[in-house]
């Protein structure tokens, strides 16, 4: 199992033999596997992220039966054609009480769509999101069978996991689309570009969209992706002795002038005077 995937413990559920078959092809950004097995849990432990050598995303679609995932950003039971994102970065386990099918895509973290990040997008719940478990499940059956297609399918499956959000926005009710467009914040803030008309052309919405969502908050999109930069400032403040415009350009803000004045808006002293008051 672990040389198969990554280092993971393995345990039998139940009275069930630990058994199983993986088929597995490789893509030129990661592998595609196809996953039969007995009741079992298999658990990415702290000591397997530390010991890591590079992330990956596994984009795992449930083909049978239900399994339970565990991980940082929640607990989530999968059904049939739905869609559960793990990071290696990060430990996590994944429980089976009954036999299964699974196909699971490994993608580096810097190849994965910006918009998907780690959680579940249910695709069961729309008629438009099993279509697209079903397309996605046929490109790893092929990738399975034709590994000298391969490059093109890989293009292939890299697109039709990027249309996963924006099935989901189209689809899903605006608490779990708020939920997304949030955790893709909190991972993108860093970027400067990052701002309303971005998100809502990676999400597939309208820019209208994105702000009426966000004044259900009582927060507009602008200040949760300002305050996502100043929490970042904050900490790099604390933990680093970089200059303070090489804090604002890593936080996000392209202009450290500005930077100082949002940051003395909030915390009423400049961000020097911030990070001296921290060490006396």
């Amino acid at each position: 199992m672990a040389s198969a995937f990554v280092r993971l413990d393995a345990q039998a559920v139940g009275n069930h033999d630990f058994v199983g078959r993986i088929e597995q092809a490789h893509l030129p950004t990661g592998q595609v596997s196809r996953v039969r097995a007995a009741p079992h849990r298999v658990l990415r432990r702290s000591e397997h992220v530390a010991r890591r050598r590079g992330d990956l995303v596994f984009a795992n679609l449930q083909l049978s039966g239900r399994g339970l995932v565990e991980m940082p950003q929640g607990r989530y039971e999968t059904a049939p054609m739905d869609l559960c994102l793990v990071s290696t970065s990060e430990p996590y386990s994944i429980t089976h009480t009954a036999p299964f099918e699974l196909i699971s895509i490994a993608i580096p973290q810097d190849a994965l769509p910006a918009t998907l990040d780690p959680g579940i997008l249910r695709l069961s719940q729309s008629a438009a999101g099993r279509e697209l478990a079903n397309v996605l499940a046929g490109l790893g059956a092929l990738a399975l069978q034709l590994p000298a297609a391969n490059d093109a399918l890989n293009a292939q499956i890299l697109s039709t996991l990027s249309l996963v959000t924006q099935v989901s926005a189209e689809e899903t009710d605006g608490t779990a689309l708020l939920e997304a467009i949030q955790a893709h914040i909190a991972r993108c803030h860093m970027q400067p570009e990052l701002s309303a008309a971005p998100l809502a052309a990676s999400f597939g919405i309208t820019e209208r969209k994105i702000h009426a969502l966000f004044e259900e908050t009582g927060q507009t999109v602008g200040s949760r992706i300002e305050a996502a930069r100043l929490a970042t400032a904050q900490s790099l403040l604390e933990t680093t002795d970089l200059q303070i415009s090489a804090i604002a350009a890593r936080a996000g803000f392209r202009d450290p002038s500005y930077f100082a004045r949002v940051f003395r808006r909030k915390h009423g002293v400049s961000p020097g005077a911030w990070r001296a008051a921290q060490l006396s």
